[in-house]
């Protein structure tokens, strides 16, 4: 007795035709399965490489030969795994077409299922894939409607992932939670605890929160019994995290941008002091802390000091050598700083500048702080401070006589002169432009021995004196 063996050829043109080869050692669902076998390698490959009419092609030829479960007495049967694998790669298949179609000219090119799909809406396209799965894997000999119980776990996380890629949580969340009702009513799909656990975490972790549905994914760890406890914390744990890392993400959206203000550079703040038991511990010299970096005034005197520093980072006293009390000398603000001689390990001594420094206490002065940031005043600031004063009270009067007056009695003698002569250019006769010429040179000989000075003097000596007779007279 001989049996047959379904074998397979791919020719160039992308149809898979498959035909048999004899054999007589292997069954029919074994048979099945070598040819789906060798068949997937080269629709995954076409797959990924985005050969969709060819992946097509090879996925109808291998449904083809694989159809449904024959009895729920058998289940998971010998073709259950090829089932999966075959359904989650038509799954990826089409949800790829449907969110990122392919670019090419021809759309004959595109094989007529896929352009059908292409023309749903997400939840149609997850409503027809979900439906197919169902009627793969609910077995043929029972009566009933194709049912979710019979779906693997890992087909239910393969359907939530693809409604997730084409942003339709909504259909992930109804098939999860109608999965979780009815998967205690096959035996097989109810004891695989580690897909149940893949399914919740997927639902609680991702399903959810799409959905803004923390507190729900929440609740639901809260009341589910089958989990283990681990597996419950760690759950918690990630969901917490990504609820964090939501609300941050939010926080840095809606915070308001605020532009960059520019401000000077503050000044460190003194450094902290362990207090002395000695009698001078008010006092400190420059040498007290341990950096080498110290806040120096922005005065000459200062720079001159700052340049006479010797770094002192590299001296570390020894336990033998005794340093004497330092002696206190004061400056003129009045704050003691020490300038006693060093004692270093090899007998040599280093004495510290002193320095300025402000009192504990005290904060920074807000003089030192505003001469840093001084800078050379704009000519236009230089002008509005010296005139300043003269615009304010009585003196308003004094600035109108001594400067507006002169300067609009110059502006009227000149306008005057202007017109005085355009009008006598324009009546004159050949007679009197003659004598008008003679007038001219005597008065530009006459103007050209005064000097800009007399005659800015005489004008303001005419104002003066009309000012003065107007306010004898009542007038001002």
């Amino acid at each position: 007795m001989s049996t047959t063996v379904l074998t397979s050829t791919i020719p160039t043109s992308g149809v898979v035709p498959l035909k048999l080869a004899p054999s007589s050692s292997r069954t029919s669902p074994d048979m099945t399965a070598t040819t789906l076998g060798s068949l997937y390698p080269r629709a995954a490959e076409a797959v990924l490489h985005r050969d969709f009419a060819l992946a097509h092609s090879i996925i109808a030829s291998a449904f083809a030969i694989l159809h449904p479960p024959t009895s729920h007495f058998n289940l998971p049967d010998q073709l259950d795994g090829q089932r999966c694998k075959w359904d989650i790669l038509r799954i990826i298949l089409e949800t790829t077409v449907f969110s990122a179609p392919p670019t090419s000219s021809d759309p004959e090119a595109m094989p007529a299922p896929l352009r059908a799909n292409m023309m749903l809406s997400a939840a149609s396209l997850i409503a027809t894939l979900y439906t197919r799965s169902q009627r793969l894997f609910t077995p043929s000999s029972s009566n009933q409607k194709p049912s979710v119980a019979y779906l693997p776990a890992r087909m239910v996380v393969a359907l939530d992932n693809a409604s997730l890629k084409i942003d339709c949580p909504e259909a992930a969340s109804h098939m999860t939670e109608d999965w979780l009702g009815k998967r205690v009513e096959v035996e097989h799909i109810y004891r695989d605890s580690e897909g149940y656990e893949a399914v919740v975490e997927l639902y609680s972790l991702h399903v959810l929160p799409r959905m803004e549905g923390w507190d729900q994914a929440r609740e639901f760890l809260v009341h589910e019994q089958e989990l283990s406890p681990k597996a419950r914390q760690r759950i918690n744990e990630s969901l917490d995290a990504l609820q964090e890392e939501a609300n941050e993400l939010r926080r840095r959206f809606h915070s308001p941008r605020r532009p960059p203000v520019a401000s000077p550079t503050p000044s460190p703040p003194p450094k902290s002091r362990s207090p002395s038991p000695s009698p001078s511990s008010s006092s400190t010299s420059s040498i007290d802390t341990t950096s080498t970096r110290t806040v120096v005034p922005n005065t000459p005197r200062a720079k001159q000091l700052s340049h006479s520093l010797t770094p002192m980072s590299s001296i570390s006293p020894s336990p033998s050598s005794i340093l004497p009390p330092p002696a206190v000398t004061s400056i003129p603000n009045g704050t003691p700083v020490s300038s006693s001689p060093i004692s270093l390990p090899n007998g040599s001594s280093v004495r510290a500048t002193p320095l300025p420094r402000a009192p504990r206490a005290d904060p920074i002065p807000s003089t030192l702080s505003s001469s840093v940031s001084l800078r050379i005043p704009h000519i236009l600031a230089m002008l509005q401070a010296y005139i300043r004063p003269y615009l304010t009270g009585s003196k308003v009067t004094f600035v109108i006589v001594l400067f507006v007056f002169p300067f609009l009695s110059l502006l009227f003698r000149l306008r005057r002169g202007r017109s005085r002569t355009n009008l006598a250019g324009s009546t004159a006769t050949v007679a009197n432009n003659k004598a008008v010429d003679d007038v001219r040179r005597r008065l530009r000989n006459r103007e050209a021995g005064r000097n800009v000075l007399s005659v800015v003097w005489n004008e303001i000596y005419r104002s003066v004196a009309d000012a003065v007779r107007m306010g004898g007279s009542g007038l001002v």
